[in-house]
């Protein structure tokens, strides 16, 4: 908000500064008393306030972008922070002890717990994770990745701001996509059907974007290039930036 102050302050001061250069008329007074030199005319000036005007408005739609932004991705992490089964799930993948299994007989794909891994934690933990034993693929989409393609998505539609979903939700895409198991489960839907060849594409996408964002940040770059390089890439040539 403070840029967009500094932006009308100035506006205003090249406002006064239009209207007493078209009230002198001799170039001695425009020059003496405005300090203009007598080769800037009118019509550059009104051309400076035109671009002074047009960096509010964008300033404006800035903030308002920003605010919405703001708001839109709260819901969204009231909606994945606070959904029980999101967060076990979290929880089972952080701790590898979430297992990808196709039944041999009839094709059906559905996750289960590591019983080899979970049997060797206290039985007060073990008690925590081994309450539901067997997930289907419905409740992996619904509860987890169906999250982070929304996100994802988001992102790339302009609804969401890159650096929020990296302060946000960063080590939650990296934790969940990094994942041996659900990595089993995408290149399963994948190659099961073709026109399943793009599912998870925007998990991908965010989970990329995401991770190219935080080098630069890590590595004191200038974001602002690092969008624009982004930018040319992906929009301008139709490139993969990652």
């Amino acid at each position: 908000m403070k840029k967009i102050y500094i932006v009308v302050s100035l506006s205003f001061l090249a406002l006064v500064i239009t209207l007493s250069y078209l009230t002198y008329t001799t170039i001695e007074l425009r020059y003496y008393i405005l300090l203009i030199p007598p080769e800037i005319t009118a019509s550059w000036i009104t051309a400076i306030i035109t671009t002074l005007l047009i960096a509010i408005t964008l300033l404006q739609l800035i903030n308002m972008q920003n605010t919405s932004s703001a708001d839109f991705i709260h819901r969204l992490k009231k909606d994945f922070f606070e959904n029980e089964n999101t967060q076990h799930l979290i929880a089972l993948i952080d701790n590898h002890l979430l297992k990808f299994s196709v039944s041999s007989s009839n094709d059906i794909a559905y996750f289960t717990i590591w019983d080899e891994k979970i049997k060797y934690l206290p039985d007060d933990i073990k008690e925590y994770f081994i309450k539901k034993k067997l997930y289907s693929l419905y409740e992996i989409d619904d509860y987890l990745l169906g999250h982070f393609e929304d996100i994802g998505l988001f992102e790339k539609k302009g609804v969401l701001d890159i650096e929020m979903v990296y302060e946000e939700f960063d080590w939650y895409i990296e934790l969940v996509y990094e994942n041996e198991e659900i990595q089993k489960y995408i290149t399963y839907l994948r190659e099961k059907e073709e026109k399943l060849v793009d599912v998870y594409d925007n998990f991908e996408y965010i989970y990329k974007k995401c991770k190219s964002y935080g080098e630069a940040k890590r590595n004191n770059k200038n974001l602002l290039l690092w969008r624009i390089k982004f930018w040319l890439h992906t929009k301008l040539f139709k490139t993969s930036y990652f």
